[in-house]
């Protein structure tokens, strides 16, 4: 299932945060808005776990009049999302955003059984808690969606021959809040 919370520090640059949810995909989208105002002109910095926002979509709107500022961020990975507002005064303002998933899958291991395939194996959580399946991901390659909760395994093909791949596999749980 997914989760989510909010922490708000409060300040004068940072009006607020607020999140929108689309759940009809396979994986959740999370739309993250954070609105700044006032001047100078404040700087907005996402983060994920500590780690700079370099993934996703992020788009800034400026209204002159009113020295607001809308910084969107959309989202499908978990974490602890912050927006933190500054400019070049000694101030700052932060809100942070935590969003839990279903638990990963564990023990993900891939074995070279061919020329050109892995098999990914993988145990699924327990309680599998609505997976009804996963989607592994892999460098050079369209991710692949497998039905079942509790399938443990998956073979990638056609891949070439002495070439490094990262693999990643996230659980899938529809629909869910």
């Amino acid at each position: 299932m997914w989760e989510y919370t909010m922490e708000e520090e409060t300040s004068q640059y940072l009006r607020e945060l607020t999140v929108e949810s689309d759940l009809n995909g396979a994986s959740p989208q999370f739309t993250l808005t954070c609105i700044s105002t006032g001047g100078p002109a404040t700087t907005v910095t996402w983060t994920r776990d500590s780690t700079t926002v370099t993934q996703g979509t992020q788009t800034v709107l400026n209204d002159p009049v009113t020295a607001q500022y809308t910084h969107t961020l959309t989202v499908t990975t978990a974490g602890e999302y912050t927006c933190t507002v500054a400019n070049n005064k000694p101030s700052s303002a932060s809100a942070s955003f935590t969003l839990e998933g279903p638990p990963p899958p564990t023990d993900v291991t891939a074995v070279q059984d061919g020329p050109t395939s892995i098999t990914v194996t993988w145990t699924p959580p327990d309680p599998l808690d609505g997976i009804t399946g996963y989607r592994i991901s892999f460098t050079g390659g369209s991710d692949v969606d497998i039905d079942g909760g509790s399938t443990n395994s998956y073979t990638l093909t056609g891949l070439t021959n002495g070439q490094t791949y990262t693999i990643s596999i996230v659980a899938i749980v529809p629909n869910r809040p």
